[in-house]
């Protein structure tokens, strides 16, 4: 009978994990772009925190990868946004064709709720849902306004 000891660990779970977060940027940065020239979802790189539990976590605490959101889907929006850091979220708005009254207002509910976190809003709505929208906005102030 032969028995197998397994000495050596997987050699990617001795990397620091300072290293390990700078090899998953460049992953996901990569798979941003090959996604984008083949017209594919711009979620596709989360794939790459489903290979296993510490990829997963190094991914979702690193809160720069959170900060480009484009959004259709209110709960994936507040999920990108929860985990966005603070100063440098850029998010777009386009809702699918035929999005409903209900899924808008969860929308602007998710806005609303991360409005702090959110310095650039690329907005691209149909004039109805921007109707919407308008009537929710504070009034601007005049110190809001560009000088």
């Amino acid at each position: 009978m032969v028995t197998y000891i397994n000495r050596a660990s997987a050699s990617i779970n001795i990397l620091p994990l300072e290293i390990l977060d700078s090899i998953l940027v460049l992953a996901v940065d990569t798979e941003r772009t090959t996604a984008a020239a083949r017209g594919l979802s711009s979620f596709s790189w989360m794939k790459i925190g489903h290979v296993c539990q510490q990829w997963y976590e190094v991914l979702k605490n690193n809160k720069g990868l959170w900060n480009e959101i484009v959004t259709v889907n209110p709960d994936v929006t507040a999920l990108f946004l929860g985990r966005a850091f603070k100063p440098s979220v850029r998010l777009a708005i386009r809702p699918a064709d035929g999005s409903d009254s209900e899924m808008r207002t969860r929308l602007f509910d998710v806005l609303e709720q991360f409005s702090e976190k959110i310095v650039s809003l690329d907005v691209e709505m149909p004039s109805t849902m921007w109707e919407i929208f308008r009537c929710r906005l504070p009034p601007l102030s005049p110190s809001m306004l560009p000088s």
